[in-house]
């Protein structure tokens, strides 16, 4: 829960539509049928070393 309130936070800061993990994406067993953009590996509150980001429908 604490992740999806960072990044729901980092979402107003970061040019990308909606954010995601990509270990949450990483979970799905097919290709997502929407655009997903790699982001990189951006800080979020509560973390030291950051997380890996996707854009959700954002355009690259």
């Amino acid at each position: 829960m604490n992740t999806a309130a960072r990044l729901e936070e980092l979402s107003r800061k970061v040019d990308g539509g909606f954010l995601a993990s990509r270990t949450a994406m990483a979970r799905f067993a097919a290709a997502p049928p929407f655009p997903v953009h790699d982001l990189g590996r951006l800080p979020i509150r509560g973390r030291v070393d950051g997380i890996d980001v996707v854009g959700i429908g954002a355009a690259a």
